[in-house]
């Protein structure tokens, strides 16, 4: 398991590199970090505690990724 960077609120650019990416790979590069990780699908319930460090994946009812994002 990887080293997650540290990360500030505000510093969420690592972010970017999800970008693009399929889901399975969004996965893949986020386990290889070691970082946490949630999948939300529509409809979904969502706790609102931020963590700059987790990456939250929005998928649509296909499961293909539309979002990535820091918290």
């Amino acid at each position: 398991m990887g080293r997650v960077p540290d990360s500030s609120q505000n510093d969420t650019e690592w972010v970017t590199r999800y970008t693009g990416l399929t889901l399975s790979e969004a996965l893949e590069l986020a386990e290889s970090e070691g970082r946490p990780t949630r999948v939300l699908r529509p409809g979904d319930a969502m706790t609102m505690d931020w963590r700059p460090d987790r990456l939250t994946l929005h998928i649509d009812g296909s499961g293909d990724l539309v979002d990535a994002r820091a918290g």
